[in-house]
Parts: structure tokens; sequence; C-alpha cells
């Protein structure tokens, strides 16, 4: 259904998992060292010398470990970013966005599309026999809801948009309950700044 994570970003991907494997090896060791040795005491090591503290080793293995965390935070970002690219995905519908083209969003479709493949195959293992029913089985029922959702879904989402864009929507905007609301009615009401969609030629700084 969508291509494989190494292929996405295969030049980035070697990178990152020279910093994972340099961390790994680290957090294997114990960072507790005896008196002037330079190398650290494995953790297979009877050797436990509690108040020997180097602080140049304990450092080193947080800021690999750091490294690692934000090399797969970046991978992670390569790939989502492909994931929503319509070129890519072979068909399957886009995460919903801020604008009309799904393609600017970066979302999880990779994480969606996996959770609902599981929940439709645990679904088809507890039911093997009302499968094979084509009135019963949610397989054969996916080719009609989709042609079906194809001829209702553009209309519905295009007049749920416009209804938006007018102030007019059926559901009120939630954030008004948290906590954070002071500040998103600032920005949009006081400071006049607009829903970004990436169709229009304003760029986010030219409304300040």
């Amino acid at each position: 259904m969508i291509m494989e994570p190494d292929s996405l970003a295969p030049d980035k991907s070697s990178i990152y998992s020279s910093y994972v494997k340099a961390a790994k090896k680290m957090l294997e060791m114990d960072p507790l060292q005896k008196p002037k040795q330079d190398r650290y005491a494995p953790r297979t090591s009877p050797q436990w010398l509690g108040p020997q503290i180097e602080g140049t080793p304990v450092g080193v293995s947080m800021d690999n470990a750091r490294l690692a965390i934000v090399a797969i935070g970046k991978l992670m970002f390569a790939q989502f970013s492909e994931l929503v690219n319509d070129f890519y995905n072979n068909g399957l519908p886009s995460n919903l966005s801020g604008g009309r083209n799904p393609s600017l969003d970066y979302g999880f479709k990779g994480a969606e599309i996996a959770m609902l493949r599981q929940v439709l195959v645990e679904h088809a293992l507890k039911n093997v026999q009302n499968e094979k029913n084509a009135s019963t089985s949610i397989f054969q029922k996916i080719a009609a809801f989709e042609d079906e959702l194809k001829v209702v879904l553009p209309k519905e989402v295009e007049s749920a948009r416009v209804s938006v864009e007018n102030g007019n929507a059926t559901i009120p905007n939630r954030i008004k309950d948290c906590r954070s609301y002071p500040l998103y009615k600032f920005v949009r009401e006081e400071l006049g700044t607009e829903l970004l969609t990436g169709e229009k030629a304003k760029s986010p700084g030219e409304e300040f």
C-alpha cells in the first residue's frame, strides 16, 4: 500500500542508524568508572563503584542519545512528508489539512493506514465464516463504500470549508474551551491572521 520506509529516504536512514547504534552502544556500557580508568566497565562486570562517577562519559552518553532521538525525528518527518504526497500513496486518501491540497499537510498517514489495517484484519479473523458472505463481509463492502464516498465526500468537504471560511460553521470551534484560547483569539481576531491553506500568495510573515 505504501513504499518501504528506507526507500523514501535511503540516504538519510543510513546516517541516522549510525547515531542509533552509537547511542545504543553507549547505553549498554556502565558510566560508573573505576579511578584512573579510561574504559567503561561493562554491566556484566562485578565491580560497581557507586561514587566514582565521571562527568564526561555520562555527558557523552546523554549527548549521543539526544542526537539519536533528533535523527529519528528528522527521518520520521521526511518519511511522513512523502507519505502524504499523492504521487507515492497509490490513490490512498490523504489526511485532512488546512488547505484543499492534502499533499501540503505533514500528517501521520502511515500510522493511520497501519492502524486501519490492523482493525480490518482483526475483524476478519474473528468473523471468518461471515467474510464468505457478500452481504456480511466487510472487505467486500469496502469497494462500494469507496464509490459512495467519492461521490458524496468532495461536495460535503467543500460545503463545510465554505461555511468555516464564512464564519457559519455548523460545529462551533472547540478551541474556545482550551486554556490557550486567549492567545488563539489574539492571533485570529486582533492580528487578523487567517488559517494557512497554501492557496494564497501572501506569506505568514506579511500578515504582521
